[in-house]
């Protein structure tokens, strides 16, 4: 048996401004009919989920809710009930603290899509390739190299313009290596080869690809 990393609780929501209850009412219809659902009607926040019957190593109990304009589809209800909290005011949100508001002073405050990677976030994916990489003698050179990529943080805002979507983003490295960041933040089940070789790539070429790489997208900032 190799070494055993510990891995963080991990969640993922997602965030949809919707006209009305049509797919909550459906959803919620098709539920009744299922045992070990939770409903939560709470104010404006109505929230359905499912308990799995079977044991998982993960906080997992999918989950759909609706509150204001947004439905919700979650992989648990936990980080529902922390993002009504924060809507509610009842709880700190990101944009109060003072790492987002630096990243994001001067961007757009409206626009069609917003990602950012924290500092935090970075340095637990970045940590744990690290953790997984250092074990293998062969790979030792790339662990050492994700280690200097700690402390990386980016905010990026897309915006609609008359005859183009542009990407206005700040970070506080080289943008060459924000793509890897931004590779980071998606599932590490869908990128982890991927990303691998593209680490390879990077470290047989001794240099992060040029700004020009990114094609036809738009960078300002």
């Amino acid at each position: 048996n190799g070494p055993q990393l510990e891995v963080p609780q991990m969640a993922a929501a997602l965030l949809v401004e919707v006209k009305d209850d049509t797919i909550f009412q459906f959803v919620d219809a098709m539920l009744q009919a299922m045992p070990n659902v939770t409903r939560t009607d709470d104010g404006d926040l109505r929230m359905r989920s499912v308990q799995v019957p079977v044991p998982i190593p993960i906080r997992f109990k999918p989950t759909i809710a609706r509150f204001g304009p947004y439905l919700v589809l979650a992989t648990n209800d936990t980080i529902v009930q922390a993002m009504d909290s924060c809507r509610r005011g009842e709880s700190p949100t990101i944009t109060k603290t003072a790492e987002f508001q630096t990243m994001a002073r001067g961007l757009p405050t409206e626009a069609m899509g917003f990602s950012y990677v924290s500092e935090r976030f970075s340095d637990t994916i970045t940590g744990l390739v690290e953790a997984a990489m250092a074990a293998n003698p062969d790979t030792k050179a790339m662990a050492e190299f994700m280690g200097k990529m700690k402390g990386q943080a980016s905010y990026g805002v897309s915006v609609k313009m008359p005859d183009a979507i542009v990407s206005i983003s700040r970070t506080n490295f080289d943008l060459g290596e924000a793509l890897i960041t931004q590779i980071a933040a998606m599932p590490a089940a869908l990128v982890g080869g991927g990303m691998l070789a593209w680490y390879a790539q990077v470290a047989h070429r001794g240099r992060a690809p040029a700004a020009s790489d990114i094609g036809n997208l738009k960078q300002i900032g």
